[in-house]
């Protein structure tokens, strides 16, 4: 049996509605990653930049404590601490007796 011409005509119709439907299904799903891509890249953007930061903030720690056993090397006995200002340079320093050991 021949399909009615009516019937070849609805189908091409709905398969012309059924392409815009897919092309428009397609380009929202293009748009949802392009948002979702867009994203992850500001998101890595922002983990690096703590990442810098982090990894300046160690530096800083671990230059801080080289000069520390730096000056306490010189100096063995001496006990170095920040005075009551955190702004002042100058540091309080005192001394530790050496105990005299029993034999």
């Amino acid at each position: 049996k021949q399909p009615k011409a009516s019937t070849i005509i609805d189908k091409t119709e709905f398969r012309g509605g059924d392409c815009e439907k897919f092309y428009w299904d397609k380009w929202k799903q293009y748009a949802e990653e392009r948002e979702n891509t867009k994203r992850f890249e500001e998101n890595l953007i922002k983990r690096q930049e703590r990442y810098i930061q982090r990894e300046q903030e160690y530096r800083k720690t671990i230059d801080e404590l080289q000069e520390l056993i730096r000056r306490q090397s010189m100096n063995p006995f001496r006990i170095e601490g920040k005075g009551k200002d955190d702004d002042q340079e100058e540091n309080k320093v005192s001394y530790v007796p050496m105990q005299k050991s029993q034999e």
